[in-house]
């Protein structure tokens, strides 16, 4: 981590599904050093005969997504108790949390080992994965954990990770339900 001329921050992030059994709450060990913060719009371009430049008229807003990465270290003490370091410093269940949030809610997901697919191998029902709750200070977003990539960078003498780098973009979840389409826009029928 790089040495910033302000102090340390004494809140710790956190990445949770909600209304999971068991709870799947993955609390990041390090805070992000950078977050980048990404909003799209859409506009159409509105051409007519001897304008120099299109017309622009704007569509819909698009998505909202945060990018950041977070830091496993399970050979250091820097660990307050919620970070899963299992023996000889494996972090292989601190992994596992971050990974089911990109499957479907399953109560099976800590007994998944090297792979979440194998919990669902007997599933035949279509469910999504959970929305999760995004805690960063006073940013507090209900998101979905839509990429990420872990990159495991120490291992112990048995080969489990004890050392990782997760990077993974979150989703922001639109605030409101999805529209009624059977009411025409501009009012009722």
């Amino acid at each position: 981590m790089t040495n910033h001329p302000f102090k340390p921050s004494v809140t710790q992030g956190s990445l949770r599904a909600r209304n999971a059994a068991p709870p799947i709450v993955a609390y990041f060990q390090f805070n992000p050093e950078k977050i980048s913060d990404r909003r799209t719009v859409t506009y159409a371009d509105i051409d007519a005969p001897g304008q120099i430049l299109p017309f622009r008229q704007y569509v819909r807003g698009g998505e909202r997504s945060l990018s950041f990465r977070a830091e496993i270290a399970g050979v250091l003490a820097a660990n307050n108790g919620r970070i899963e370091i299992g023996e000889d410093g494996d972090i292989s269940g601190e992994i596992a949390k971050y990974q089911a949030l990109l499957y479907p809610l399953n109560p099976s997901w800590r007994s998944a080992g090297i792979s979440q697919a194998a919990t669902f191998a007997s599933t035949r029902e279509f469910r999504s994965p959970p929305v999760c709750v995004l805690s960063l200070g006073t940013r507090v977003l209900d998101c979905i954990l839509s990429d990420l990539t872990v990159e495991e960078t120490m291992f112990n003498a048995a080969l489990l990770p004890v050392s990782a780098s997760l990077r993974m973009t979150i989703k922001e979840i639109v605030p409101y339900g999805a529209p009624d389409l059977t009411v025409p826009l501009g009012g009722a029928a």
